[in-house]
């Protein structure tokens, strides 16, 4: 008894432990989303910061006068790129994940 038509013992699965794509994970699970975050978040701020040392230096506002991004309005232009893509990827990795704020409920005016 409790043996298939082979010979073997059927499988017990434990229903527990079975869990369907569609199944929402339990409060206090962690998940990639928290680590992701964080990535974005020091990216972002490197490269915003990274993007305004091109920018000043290329407005000759730092820098040694001598390097070859001092006063070069090429790198003005580069920076505030770097910049933006870092301000981008920042905002990405703060709000990344963030639950929307639920409607308050309307209640009918009779």
């Amino acid at each position: 008894m409790g043996r298939s038509s082979r010979g073997e013992s059927p499988r017990r699965v434990d229903k527990a432990r079975v869990r369907r794509k569609t199944d929402i994970p339990p409060p206090g699970t962690p998940s990639l989303v928290k680590p992701l975050q964080l990535v974005l978040l020091i990216v972002g701020v490197l490269l915003f910061l990274a993007g305004l040392t091109f920018t000043l230096q290329g407005y000759g506002v730092v820098g040694p006068s001598s390097g070859f991004m001092y006063q070069n309005k090429t790198w003005v232009f580069a920076g505030a790129t770097i910049l933006v893509i870092g301000l981008v990827i920042a905002y990405l990795g703060f709000y990344l994940g963030r639950r929307p704020h639920s409607a308050a409920p309307v209640s009918p005016s009779n």
